[in-house]
């Protein structure tokens, strides 16, 4: 997704803070910047349920074991969201702990990728 992308959905950088929780410095930047960094789209495409899709497309001739890397990291975060939701939402028969475990454990695969490929993060 485009910053152009998440101005139109949300219309405004108030509405963009109340519904996202991130500031209105964040869009702005975002703006400036000309992109959205992919950590930040993989949030904004769970908090509007598919709404707003990630996209990788902004990356500059992309390297085939970066789409790879990206591809990987995107169905991990979508496999975390879905596991808390699932297991560590309010009433959950599961401990409050689960979701940091799961993100602890997740993280540490992606690092573990990351140093195999040698990839930077893309903030």
């Amino acid at each position: 997704m485009t910053p152009q992308q998440v101005w139109d959905y949300y219309g405004n950088s108030y509405r963009f803070m109340k519904k996202t929780g991130m500031s209105d410095a964040t869009l702005r930047n975002w703006m400036k910047w000309g992109f959205v960094p992919i950590e930040s789209q993989f949030k904004l495409e769970r908090i509007t349920n598919g709404e707003l899709m990630h996209d990788i497309t902004h990356l500059d001739q992309p390297d085939p074991e970066i789409i790879a890397f990206m591809e990987i990291k995107s169905k991990i975060v979508k496999l975390m969201f879905s596991m808390t939701d699932k297991y560590a939402a309010p009433g959950s028969a599961l401990y409050p702990g689960f979701g940091q475990i799961l993100v602890n454990a997740l993280s540490a695969c992606v690092n573990e990728v990351k140093l195999q490929f040698k990839i930077k993060d893309d903030k």
